[in-house]
């Protein structure tokens, strides 16, 4: 007869921006749960590096890339957060840094992520029942408007 695995405390992971507001607010949540403080790895470090690696029992979290200026500027190509030319780039390389997250349990995909297991196995789960919010009150029909923006009747 096997003896049943130790059970073991999770150990998490995020990716993000290590002075972010959300990073530290997820490291207090870690911690106030009584588990060790989440592995961070910085989002620059990820995309120099073309990618990160996660121990088989890590829970990844992955943070957005947002709110540092070192970041943009390597997704964007460029040091001006304002011009538009980079929007197609930043997302190629936002995916490409995705791509190469190597290892882990990701926690967000359903088909890893340990709260959709069933005894300690990593399962597909059913898919979360639809939002379901009241239905809106019909709107009342707008009057119409001239072209200087003025509504008739009024």
């Amino acid at each position: 007869m096997q003896r049943p695995a130790p059970h073991r405390r999770p150990r998490f992971a995020v990716v993000g921006n290590p002075e972010n507001r959300r990073v530290a607010l997820f490291a207090d949540a870690v911690r106030a749960a009584g588990l060790p403080a989440p592995r961070v790895v910085a989002w620059a470090e990820v995309l120099r590096a073309g990618g990160a690696e996660f121990g088989p029992e890590e829970i990844v979290r992955i943070d957005s890339p947002g709110e540092n200026a070192d970041v943009d500027r390597l997704l964007r190509g460029t040091a001006d957060p304002t011009r538009v030319e980079g929007s197609a780039r930043w997302y190629a390389g936002f995916t490409a840094a995705l791509a190469g997250l190597r290892g882990g349990i990701r926690l967000d995909d359903p088909t890893t992520s340990p709260c959709c297991s069933t005894n300690g196995a990593a399962t597909p789960s059913s898919p979360p029942p639809a939002y379901r919010s009241r239905p809106r009150p019909p709107r009342a029909p707008r009057p119409p408007r001239c072209a200087a923006g003025t509504t008739y009747g009024r």
